[in-house]
Formats: C-alpha cells, structure tokens, sequence
C-alpha cells in the first residue's frame, strides 16, 4: 500500500531516510521540470533539482500544509534556479564559453541546444499554475 505525504512526511522529519527517499522520487519530475524551465540547462537544472531536495531535508520542519508540499518543493526550485542562474552568469566569462565551443563536438553542441531551446519553449507555453 502506498504511503501518504502526511505519513512520508512525518516519517521523514522522524529521519527515515527511506521516506524521504519516497518523496524524492514522487516528486523528482516536477521539481526537475521547474528547475529546467527556470534555467534553461539540463546540467544546472539537474544540479539545482538535487539542491532542492537537498534544502528540503533539512527545513522539513517548515512544512505546514502537507497539501502544499509539492508548491513548497517547487518553491525551492524555483529560488535555487533563479541564484544558480546568477551565479552561472557571473561565473562564466565568454572567452572560456568560446574555448569550450571550440574544444566540444560542434554538432553535439549544437543539437544539445536544439533539444533544449524545444523543451524550454514548450516549457514555457505550460501555464505557471502546473
């Protein structure tokens, strides 16, 4: 029998890692999704998507509305997406991005682009409420 969020989440605020290890993986998609459409990079997004939860274990006491854990996690991704992407953009000056385009399989490079300017835009054309 699958277990509730109310039950996963007390479990975890108990320090069952197991439980939380439940809710990551209920809610990795959607927290993953929001991480991409705020930063527009698989990597980054991936990286921001284990911060989240990462964030989320250690203010589980925070929680309120168990009905809101979902807006909560989402939350924090979209927190941690915004402060990566200023950090990225401070951290990356252009003459490295060039050296790394030309050391980088140009049409890997190019079709990873492709790929993620078309799940960005598809992204972007899903309403904020979802």
């Amino acid at each position: 029998m699958e277990r509730s969020d109310a039950e996963l989440l007390e479990a975890s605020r108990r320090g069952e890692r197991a439980a939380f290890a439940t809710l990551v993986e209920r809610y990795q998609g959607v927290v993953c999704a929001v991480s991409y459409s705020r930063t527009g990079d698989r990597a980054l997004s991936e990286d921001v998507a284990q911060d989240t939860f990462l964030a989320a274990w250690r203010q589980l006491h925070q929680v309120r509305e168990v009905d809101r854990l979902r807006a909560w996690l989402c939350g924090i991704a979209r927190n941690l997406s915004l402060k990566a992407r200023r950090k990225r953009a401070r951290e990356t000056p252009v003459e490295d991005e060039l050296e790394q385009s030309a050391s980088a399989d140009l049409f890997e490079q190019v079709s990873d682009r492709q790929a993620e300017r078309l799940v960005r835009d598809a992204l972007h054309r899903v309403p904020e409420i979802y």
